[in-house]
């Protein structure tokens, strides 16, 4: 089947900017005219592809094709530049990634091959436990996430274990947790949490952004806590 590529430039854009208009302002055409293409590609596959909302989501249909879409692009900038031989083309690659891993091993891991390769990352940063659905959506062409079941045309390599630690200012912690950390003070600390605007008294805890289920996570895995475990430097990419 031989699909036409305005038809899957104008599913794309619309899907990648939300709204036929601002689909139409990308390929520089009337919004009219991308809605012809849309759905002369939906006539032709016999299937949805975006759902007409505020803003405009893909169906399943339509994340399948732009996993298709993505992944063949990426495969012809790859062609291209090894008929052109040009070994300074740049290749460009859509991933998600949470914020911790970005601020801390990401880079240092892969500086060198994305230098020596000419890759150009496209990141886009989510929680680990939502990069998944990125991929899966086919905004992102491969993802660090949680989820170790690999998408189908996908593979999935595990990378390792990264530990989070509760952590505190000794100053923090001889006010608030004097005679260890029990449940006591932690429950208060949680309430706090909870009722931002609650009285003046109770400990405030940090929150950190990208990783919303994190002290749930630590207090379900630590059932009896006495002590804060030793800590460790916070990212600034996760803390506000």
């Amino acid at each position: 089947m031989e699909i036409d590529p305005r038809q899957t430039a104008a599913v794309r854009a619309v899907i990648e900017t939300g709204s036929f208009e601002q689909a139409a302002i990308r390929l520089n055409v009337t919004p009219s005219a991308v809605s012809q293409r849309v759905r002369a590609l939906e006539t032709r596959l016999g299937n949805p592809l975006i759902v007409r909302t505020r803003p405009c989501r893909a169906t399943p249909m339509g994340q399948r094709l732009l996993q298709y879409l993505r992944r063949a692009a990426l495969l012809e900038s790859d062609f291209a530049s090894d008929v052109a031989g040009a070994n300074d083309a740049l290749l460009h690659v859509v991933a998600a990634v949470n914020a911790d891993t970005l601020s801390t091993w990401f880079f240092p891991a892969l500086s060198e091959v994305l230098l020596k390769e000419n890759v150009l990352l496209d990141l886009t940063v989510d929680d680990q436990d939502h990069t998944h659905a990125l991929l899966a959506t086919g905004l992102a062409i491969g993802c660090i996430t949680t989820e170790p079941r690999p998408l189908r045309g996908c593979f999935a390599e595990r990378l390792g274990a990264m530990r989070y630690r509760l952590v505190a200012s000794p100053a923090f912690v001889e006010r608030w947790f004097a005679n260890g950390f029990t449940r006591t003070p932690a429950r208060v600390t949680v309430r706090r949490m909870n009722r931002p605007t609650s009285p003046v008294g109770r400990a405030a805890p940090a929150v950190f952004r990208d990783s919303p289920r994190a002290s749930t996570v630590w207090r379900r895995n630590t059932p009896r806590p006495q002590a804060c475990p030793p800590a460790t430097p916070p990212t600034a990419a996760s803390m506000r």
